[in-house]
């Protein structure tokens, strides 16, 4: 029943995380 909520909140924490990491990485090799 849940499986497509579960699927869609995986997806959605997946790209904050990935956000996240390239932004970092911006701020930490940027200027």
């Amino acid at each position: 029943m849940a499986k497509r909520q579960l699927l869609l909140f995986l997806g959605f924490a997946l790209l904050v995380f990935a956000g996240a990491a390239l932004l970092g990485f911006a701020v930490d090799g940027g200027v």
